[in-house]
């Protein structure tokens, strides 16, 4: 943790790190630093208080300059050497610092960051400053609804991101006082329809009639989505892993994609089939990214399809439970699933590394299995005619 006087110079000429925070704190403000990431430079005040840390936000470099934010912090020293840091504690936080907080803080993925950065900061641009004890159940029902006329399920993302900005704030900034989030006007109460457009389920239950859906997927008319929801079942991995899979994960020799970094916090390598790679080939190569956005730069951003039955996650669900009617075991689902401990929880399951070619006859007999139920009679080798006819 470095320790200089902090300047414009300074921060202007500081090289970023590829992960994580460097924080550098200034020799003339106790409590002033700066917190230095891949991608921004944020100012805070901090200070240990009662063995707890207490930071304030000061802003975003260079959005606010270094005078700006070395005044105020100078502000909130004055107040802690005499004895005053009630202002500190009890400061009201705007949107735009608990938004700005929960990007600097949370351990979700960058996609997901960027997403819940776009939604507020478009979506809700006039809210943005505006201290989030002033921000009503009312404002967001209204905001909600005129959302809505625009796309149902754009609206209930943003509420969404709304909702897990507000509630990091809410932990974060402890003594902001802040009530539950005015998200809770659109939940289901005493029996009245719920205000969300597409209520979140409480289980991601599998597809038990995967021919209708299948029918739903290729009517898709954005040929990457389609892509996207084939591959996802048949991989039976998580939406993030996917969305942000990028083709040099792609082993066409050995047949297999690597995920450096999971849930489970370790890599993973997953056998990969002709079927696999059917749905790889009518997909176009454009960038880094398989399943990339619309400017073919970054990856897929809410790829959901409401008229689609069941969530994104359910697919993995029915990868698991097909695997199961046809026979196979917990530990070895959950060893293509990549959990942590393994299906059955046992410990020892961390230091087993299963060869790829021994995970293999498992992935082709349920994608056989998978490949009926799609097209009801079709075989694994023809399982993707349908989806490149719709293409």
């Amino acid at each position: 943790m470095p320790s200089t006087h902090l300047t414009k110079k300074y921060l202007d000429g500081l090289s970023r790190p590829a992960d994580g925070v460097v924080r550098h704190w200034d020799t003339e403000i106790k409590g002033f630093v700066a917190y230095v990431q891949p991608t921004a430079t944020t100012l805070y005040y901090q200070r240990n208080i009662r063995d707890k840390t207490k930071r304030v936000l000061l802003g975003r470099y260079p959005t606010v300059s270094l005078p700006q934010a070395r005044a105020s912090a100078r502000s909130f020293d004055l107040e802690m050497r005499h004895g005053k840091a009630k202002n500190l504690l009890e400061r009201e936080v705007t949107l735009k610092e608990a938004l700005s907080n929960y990007l600097q803080t949370s351990e979700a993925t960058g996609q997901h960051k960027s997403f819940v950065e776009r939604a507020v900061e478009v979506r809700l641009s006039d809210w943005v400053d505006s201290p989030l004890g002033e921000i009503t159940m009312r404002m967001v029902s209204a905001r909600h609804m005129a959302l809505t006329k625009l796309g149902p399920v754009m609206a209930d993302e943003t509420m969404r991101a709304f909702r897990v900005v507000w509630n990091t704030a809410r932990l974060d900034f402890e003594k902001t006082n802040l009530p539950a989030c005015p998200t809770d006007v659109l939940q289901n109460k005493r029996g009245k329809k719920s205000g969300w457009n597409n209520p979140q389920p409480k289980a991601n239950r599998p597809v038990v009639d995967l021919f209708a859906w299948n029918e739903k997927v290729q009517r898709i008319i954005n040929p990457i989505h389609r892509e996207f929801y084939l591959f996802l079942l048949l991989t039976a991995c998580r939406k993030s892993e996917i969305t942000t899979l990028k083709w040099e994960q792609i082993n066409y020799n050995g047949k297999y994609l690597h995920l450096p970094k999971t849930k489970s916090g370790r890599e993973h390598y997953l056998p990969l089939n002709d079927s696999h790679f059917d749905v790889l080939e009518r997909l176009p190569v454009q960038g880094d990214y398989v399943f990339p956005d619309k400017s073919g730069t970054g990856p897929l951003i809410n790829p959901r399809h409401e008229t689609v039955p069941g969530t994104l996650h359910s697919l993995r669900h029915t990868w698991a439970s097909t695997a199961a009617e046809i026979g196979f075991g917990e530990d070895q689902i959950g060893r293509i699933l990549n959990h942590a401990n393994g299906a059955s929880g046992s410990i020892t399951n961390r230091y087993i590394h299963v060869q790829i070619d021994s995970l293999r006859p498992i992935m082709n007999t349920v994608i056989e299995e998978i490949g009926r139920r799609l097209n009801k009679e079709a075989t694994d080798a023809t399982i993707y005619q349908i989806g490149s006819s719709a293409s």
